[in-house]
């Protein structure tokens, strides 16, 4: 089950009821600069009682009251390039100098349970001294090295989502589509050097436009007469079955059910692929 803590932590109420009602593991998604910390202790607490195993997710960042909630849970995963940062608690006051003793003191026992919960999984005895210094910003890695119960996320497909082009995103989305084509068709996987299969019945008349094309050969050379396209669908017979989807970038056809490993990039692709090569 997926929940999440996004934006500003005040009325989590709804998590809380998903958490503690959850019938299965707990995927908990945390993007947050904290909030009420006393909210936050609501989540601490439903996490406490679920009877099944909650991971926390950062994404982008858990801090003040929202990193206590991810180090609260049984599992931590965060990016590398995520944060994480612990601090005390703070407030505003006013009042006269018996109220804002006892704020003082409501915020030193809040601050204990804090450092408790930090404290359980930390490999470093110093952190609550650090933390009395000031606040601590913890990138993802670091965060790993300091508590026993987290993971770093493993990044590499999201980075290349994010840092490619959109010549590398058509590329990469086409060769998905293919794989996804091939195993629903063959549910095999595709062989290390796929070769065409032999043709069981040849053309006899290869410069026939009417012949019908094989649908076992992925590429057969142009027919006169069909506008000398790559994929030899004839415009009397609507098209053949191995070519009948539109390639992405509008170009020639490039055999439908090949598998990847075999897709054979088309011109305009190769060249946005040199210009994105250029660029790096």
């Amino acid at each position: 089950m997926r929940c999440e803590i996004t934006g500003d932590v005040f009325d989590l109420t709804d998590v809380c009821k998903q958490i503690t009602n959850a019938q299965e593991d707990v995927e908990l998604v945390i993007n947050s600069p904290g909030g009420d910390v006393f909210a936050g202790f609501q989540a601490i607490n439903a996490i406490g009682k679920c009877q099944h195993k909650v991971t926390a997710r950062i994404e982008v960042m858990a801090a003040s009251i929202a990193a206590i909630i991810a180090l609260a849970c049984d599992k931590v995963i965060i990016g590398k390039n995520d944060l994480m940062m612990l601090h005390n608690c703070w407030t505003f006051s006013q009042g006269n100098k018996e109220q804002l003793q006892q704020d003082i003191e409501m915020m030193a026992a809040v601050d204990k349970v804090l450092h408790n919960i930090i404290a359980e999984h930390c490999y470093d005895d110093s952190i609550s001294e650090k933390i009395n210094a000031g606040d601590v910003w913890l990138v993802g890695e670091e965060v790993v090295e300091m508590f026993d119960h987290v993971e770093l996320r493993d990044d590499a497909e999201v980075k290349l989502a994010a840092g490619a082009s959109l010549a590398k995103l058509v590329l990469l989305a086409r060769e998905t589509e293919e794989e996804r084509r091939r195993r629903k068709k063959k549910n095999v996987p595709p062989p290390p050097e796929p070769t065409p299969d032999p043709d069981p019945d040849p053309d006899p008349d290869p410069d026939d436009p009417d012949t019908p094309d094989d649908p076992n050969t992925p590429s057969d050379p142009d027919t006169p007469g069909d506008g000398g396209d790559d994929n030899n669908d004839d415009p009397a017979d609507g098209g053949d079955d191995n070519n009948d989807d539109p390639p992405a970038d509008g170009g020639d056809g490039d055999g439908g059910d090949t598998p990847p490993s075999g897709y054979v990039i088309p011109e305009k692709i190769k060249a946005l692929l040199k210009e994105v090569k250029e660029l790096e």
